[in-house]
């Protein structure tokens, strides 16, 4: 007959395996909601420069404007823009409307929703910002400005 001893020192190899396994799921969780969460603040500092874009397109679509170096009219489908170069404000179309300027390429789009070429008319313009995002896919920020 076999006596058990009760007074065994140690952990077995499962107890072992089962430690192993817990600490490595704890691990493993922890990483995802770090990496989760590091891709939505990235996410949002994207959002954010894209605004900074948009207002910076407001503020050059303002300026030449009221400086008069841009017609009102002369902004004439979705891929135009106004742009500064050598300390006068242009419009500018295609690829000379990206933004390289912080982080993934803004592509920048200036349509007039409602224009005309008379200077005294009120002008509509939807003003686009959109970019490579880092979930995959375009993202887009857009508002509406009246002058």
């Amino acid at each position: 007959m076999r006596f058990i001893k009760t007074s065994q020192k140690g952990d077995t190899i499962v107890e072992v395996l089962i430690a192993i396994a817990v600490l490595a799921f704890a691990l493993g969780m922890g990483y995802a909601t770090a990496n989760r969460s590091n891709v939505a603040i990235q996410s949002n500092k994207e959002r954010y420069q894209a605004q900074l874009v948009v207002n910076k397109q407001v503020e050059y679509l303002r300026a030449g404007v009221n400086s008069g170096s841009v017609n009102k009219g002369s902004i004439t489908n979705a891929v135009d823009c106004v742009v500064i170069s050598s300390g006068s404000y242009l419009r500018a179309t295609g690829t000379n409307c990206n933004d390289p300027s912080s982080g993934p390429t803004y592509a920048v789009n200036v349509d007039p929703v409602t224009c005309s070429t008379a200077p005294s008319t009120f002008c509509t313009y939807k003003i686009t910002v959109d970019w490579d995002s880092l979930k995959g896919g375009r993202e887009t920020v857009a508002t509406w400005y009246g002058l």
